[in-house]
């Protein structure tokens, strides 16, 4: 599966380049860190093992590749704190976080200018909504066994101007359900989801000082790092696995991206059905 999925991705790279658009992969965390694992004795887990596989196949490809778990353990940070105890997704502050590796590579590959003021988490007003957040893995181990999350909402305090092509308004009108944060409730594991659901979608930076379009090729991770790609270039196309399965040369041109980001929770790669197929290339 590894090596088809590998193939697959070269064979996009491939008609990107040939279109002028770059392709760069972006690998989430594993939910045991490559570092520090934390697992039982006698218990194996190959998750990371697997990324890595995938990432020499793609890298001897040639293939521009961002590993977050290596640019999270060289910056010191520890994975366990980006990521929900009760949930395998990352938080709000991670998406931020990875907003600003995105952003760096972007803006050195096109030269292009952006608002510093996006990747830096001092512009943002932060609400922290404690005890909020039980995920799935906590609605089956109950809300003693691992606690439950603290939730946070970064806001930006400058102001923002996004289109979907409707409606104009900030990224929080634009983006944002507050409506999960206004009442507590340990019986729905979507509050992640739901706070984000609206970032499904395309969308126009009318604040946008570069012309740079995007087409984030992702999964439920994507969630939280829209918001920021959004404040940070012209145009973001979203394609979520749950709706997009199949990426298609008549999907890539669609969107005419200048660069096509592949970003989503690793184990997709050995689980075909929910992650991508790309045909046609």
């Amino acid at each position: 599966m590894l090596h088809e999925y590998a193939d697959a991705t070269v064979k996009l790279r491939d008609y990107l380049k040939n279109r002028g658009t770059e392709l760069v992969y972006v690998t989430t965390p594993y939910t045991s860190s490559k570092y520090d694992t934390q697992l039982p004795a006698g218990i194996e887990d190959y998750g990371n093992d697997n990324i890595d596989r995938f990432l020499e196949m793609i890298d001897d490809a040639g293939i521009d590749n961002i590993d977050i778990r290596e640019k999270m353990h060289e910056d010191g940070i520890d994975q366990y704190g980006m990521m929900y105890k009760t949930d395998h997704h990352w938080t709000t502050e991670a998406g931020l976080y990875v907003y600003g590796i995105i952003e760096d590579y972007i803006v050195k590959t096109t030269g292009c200018n952006v608002d510093n003021r996006v990747a830096d988490i001092g512009n943002y007003n932060v609400t922290k909504y404690e005890k909020w957040h039980l995920g799935s893995r906590g609605q089956r181990t109950g809300i003693y066994y691992a606690g439950i999350d603290d939730f946070d909402l970064i806001l930006p305090e400058f102001d923002t101007r996004i289109s979907n092509g409707r409606s104009v308004g900030s990224m929080q009108d634009m983006m944002i359900n507050m409506a999960p944060l206004e009442n507590k409730d340990y019986t729905s594991r979507y509050t992640y989801d739901d706070v984000f659901g609206k970032t499904l979608g395309n969308f126009i930076n009318e604040n946008c000082g570069n012309d740079i379009r995007i087409l984030l090729i992702s999964d439920s991770f994507g969630k939280v790092v829209i918001p920021y790609l959004s404040m940070g270039f012209y145009r973001l196309d979203f394609a979520l696995n749950e709706n997009t399965t199949v990426i298609t040369p008549e999907l890539i041109e669609k969107y005419d991206p200048d660069i096509v980001v592949m970003l989503y929770y690793t184990q997709r790669l050995q689980e075909g059905e929910k992650g991508f197929a790309f045909k046609g290339f």
